[in-house]
């Protein structure tokens, strides 16, 4: 993994919060504007005793150093020397690309704050916890699931190779799910976790979840019942050119929701 200096405009984006954890370790940088920087430093205080001068703050820059903005409207977004960052929606599109290189992560399987299926996941959850039935509608008819990790960790794969392409650089998974199979295994989850808070675990707790087969898709075709998938080629191609790989997240679908309940945990939290 090529190491860089990222200086980011919002420190708390959740990509960007994702990228500081993950890229802290493996000797990645980062710049936060200047009156973030002491709440950044508490919050990361562990990581940083580790590894001390990981943040800093943007006046303190004297180095090469990658820019990336999620402001849509701030004056330098998506101009030469800047990468621009989108999270997509459920009824988001980004159909005109901005001018200079944009990266448009979507259908992030997260309940963290900020994040776009949130409300969707959380909506989920206080039904499964109300009933066990899912609602009349899901909100959703289904995504190409990508995490936090394996979108943070794509953009630190990348690097300064982002500068090599001009447009849109999308990010998601590359399968499709419907709603109806991610509700049900994060039932099923909901419901193992319960019972181990409980103490009312069961040996049916250990039956059940998803037994659907593997299905390999290549990157510029996806299922015939799923909606089109994002185009993937320019992504792939320049962690290729990266890293010597390509585009392959590596984190399950059931280990996501199991994040995504620890999200829902975290926010009750007083």
């Amino acid at each position: 993994m090529n190491r860089a200096v990222w200086s980011i405009d919002d420190p708390s984006h959740p990509v960007l919060w994702t990228m500081m954890e993950r890229g802290i370790p493996s000797g990645h940088r980062f710049l936060v504007p200047p009156h973030r920087l002491e709440d950044m430093e508490a919050s990361l205080a562990a990581l940083l005793e580790a590894f001390p001068g990981a943040i800093k703050a943007h006046t303190q820059q004297a180095i090469e150093h990658i820019t990336v903005l999620t402001d849509i409207n701030h004056p330098r977004y998506c101009e030469d020397g800047t990468i621009g960052l989108t999270m997509i929606g459920p009824k988001d599109t980004m159909e005109t690309p901005p001018q200079g290189t944009n990266v448009a992560v979507y259908h992030v399987l997260s309940a963290a704050h900020g994040t776009p299926y949130s409300g969707v996941l959380k909506g989920w959850q206080a039904a499964i916890e109300a009933t066990q039935d899912p609602p009349t509608t899901l909100g959703i008819d289904g995504a190409y699931w990508v995490t936090l990790a394996d979108a943070a960790g794509a953009l630190l794969r990348l690097g300064n190779e982002l500068y090599n392409h001009d447009g849109i650089v999308n990010i998601c998974g590359r399968r499709w799910w419907s709603a109806e199979d991610t509700w049900k295994e994060l039932s099923m989850l909901s419901s193992r976790n319960s019972a181990g808070l409980y103490g009312t675990f069961t040996p049916e707790h250990l039956e059940g979840g998803l037994e659907v087969p593997v299905k390999v898709e290549t990157l510029s075709t996806a299922g015939h019942l799923a909606p089109r998938r994002p185009e993937l080629g320019p992504l792939h191609t320049l962690l290729e050119t990266a890293t010597g790989e390509g585009w392959n997240p590596t984190t399950p679908l059931r280990l996501g929701l199991m994040m995504v309940l620890a999200d829902l945990a975290t926010d009750r939290q007083p």
